[in-house]
Parts: structure tokens; C-alpha cells; sequence
């Protein structure tokens, strides 16, 4: 188990505050997975150059369309 910490001035309840997490890290996970299980991501060897922000981008682009 992780513990993380937030500090926030918005005005919201405990429960308000844990759904607008869990809702933040939802959006990111369901990102990321799509990256590392659909495209690979986290096995790709491109290291030269930029080309690896560029295949990046290209993977990005291809999730959106």
C-alpha cells in the first residue's frame, strides 16, 4: 500500500476531496495503461535522439484518434 499526501486550499469535504483524487489518478491510469499494455511503451528501446519523445507523441496521437 501507497500513502500519499495533498495539500489543497479548495474548500471541500473529505469524501469530495478523496473523489476528486480518485477521479484525477483514474483519468492518468487509464492513460498510461493504455501506453504500457496497448502500445508497448514501456518496452520500446528507442533511445537516439529525440526519437523517442517523438514515437511518444506519435503513440499519443494514435490513442486520440
Amino acid at each position: 500500500m501507497t500513502v500519499r499526501y495533498y495539500i489543497s486550499s479548495a474548500d471541500l469535504t473529505a469524501e469530495k476531496f478523496a473523489t476528486a483524487i480518485r477521479n484525477h489518478w483514474h483519468v492518468e491510469n487509464k492513460l498510461h495503461w493504455r501506453l504500457d499494455v496497448v502500445m508497448n511503451e514501456d518496452d520500446c528501446k528507442i533511445r537516439r535522439g529525440n526519437a523517442a519523445e517523438l514515437f511518444s507523441g506519435i503513440r499519443h496521437i494514435a490513442i486520440n484518434i
